[in-house]
């Protein structure tokens, strides 16, 4: 068995390569076929990578303080053995010493990413889409990382948000209807409900909507129509009249009513 290691001991390592309510209805998935390389693949999929990670201790010593570097190769190292409590414990360590670091972000939305896929319960393991988009945003600076965030089936759940196309390559000024195409938007939140309107940009340039009903006896229903899309300039131009520009943080904003704009996660935890 390996001894207790204290992070300390790793400070001199070398740094890394690279209100209850009925819950809704869920909306049915757009019948669309999507084009090769922005396939939606839900499937879980363990912590796998290619940074060259330290052991991970059979017993974690936190000291009061430690090096961000060693940590983040140690909580990299735990996750890819499945042993995602003490990656978590490391990373949250790590990353407020190093927040704009490419490596660190990346690890960090990699033990997010398994975490909320283990037993599908984001909310709890605090592990919100959200802050993980943004975290593949900075990782994506580094070119290796960059190149692993479309290798790798671990950010299959991440590949139909507009930050997620950022972070591989799109730029938002001259993005074309390819790169969007397979994107999801999301209404803001309401309670319980989450968002109630959604958005699929199918092949074609056909639109998917999918908006939250409810009928005088209470029943809550998704009703589907279905409308176009262009880019124009850089911007998203919806059923010919309505332009919203798109954000580096994933938002189709409509420019008069933030409550009209677009997310690019749906809300999460707010029941």
């Amino acid at each position: 068995m390996r001894p207790v290691v204290a992070l300390l001991l790793f400070a001199a390592c070398r740094t890394p390569s690279p209100a209850s309510a009925p819950a809704p209805v869920p909306a049915p998935e757009p019948e669309f076929v999507i084009e090769p390389g922005f396939e939606p693949r839900p499937e879980p999929q363990p912590v796998a990578g290619s940074l060259e990670g330290l052991p991970c201790p059979d017993e974690l010593v936190l000291p009061d303080e430690v090096d961000p570097v060693p940590t983040t190769l140690i909580a990299h190292t735990c996750a890819n053995e499945g042993r995602l409590e003490p990656a978590r414990l490391l990373i949250e360590r790590a990353y407020p010493l190093a927040s704009a670091d490419p490596t660190t972000n990346y690890v960090m939305a990699r033990i997010l990413l398994a975490s909320r896929q283990e037993d599908g319960n984001a909310c709890e393991r605090e592990a919100y889409m959200d802050g993980i988009l943004n975290m593949l945003v900075i990782a994506s600076a580094d070119p290796a990382l960059r190149a692993a965030l479309t290798s790798q089936d671990l950010f299959a759940e991440a590949r139909s948000a507009l930050r997620y196309r950022i972070a591989t390559g799109a730029e938002l000024a001259s993005i074309t209807e390819q790169q969007m195409l397979g994107l999801r938007f999301y209404s803001r939140g309401n309670g319980a409900y989450g968002s109630q309107h959604k958005l699929f940009l199918g092949p074609n340039g056909v639109a998917m909507y999918s908006d939250l009903t409810f009928d005088d006896e209470g029943m809550v229903t998704w009703q589907e129509r279905t409308g176009t899309y262009v880019i124009t300039d850089g911007k998203l131009v919806l059923d010919g009249t309505k332009t919203f520009t798109m954000g580096a943080d994933g938002v189709l904003t409509d420019g008069e009513d933030m409550f009209k704009d677009w997310l690019d996660v749906p809300s999460e935890c707010e029941a």
